[in-house]
């Protein structure tokens, strides 16, 4: 765990800082029982849907570090945060091609798994299955929100 507090930070930057150090230690306690229910629980698919979570927890903690890591390195004047600055605003023609092809395949894979939902309403009551392609569903949604963000920056 990281220092409790942070040396030569602003009121607002010592706040944040320790807003995130308590996220962090909440997100810790949430592995934690996360992963005592999937590992005691005899049932396969509550196991299988708390892993999935699991998976989850254990990525939003390194976000919360790498934020965290990243205002300490506001604050200590380094250039290096492991969350970057952004680059400076200018035309990428290269990577907005590349950005606009992602999104057209990202909205194609949301069509269709749109499509597939709708083709596992028999069996939304016996399996997983419209859970799993309801979750990859939300996931494209934030591959489109994190393409048309770098849209926007490839753009101006």
């Amino acid at each position: 765990m990281t220092e409790p507090s942070l040396a030569g930070a602003s009121a607002w930057e010592a706040e944040l800082y320790q807003h995130l150090q308590e996220h962090a230690k909440s997100e810790e306690h949430a592995q934690s029982e996360y992963r005592s229910i999937a590992d005691s629980t005899p049932e396969h698919d509550v196991r299988f849907l708390i892993e999935l979570i699991l998976e989850d927890e254990i990525r939003h903690h390194r976000l919360i570090a790498q934020l965290s890591d990243a205002l300490r390195s506001l604050v200590k004047g380094a250039n290096d945060p492991p969350i970057p600055w952004l680059s400076p605003q200018r035309p990428r023609p290269e990577l907005l091609a590349a950005t606009k092809e992602f999104l057209a395949a990202e909205r194609d894979d949301l069509k269709e798994l749109k499509r597939l939902q709708k083709e596992l309403r028999p069996v939304e009551d016996t399996t997983l299955w419209a859970l799993v392609v309801r979750l990859l569903v939300l996931d494209t949604g934030k591959h489109i929100e994190i393409l048309r963000f770098i849209e926007q920056q490839a753009a101006d």
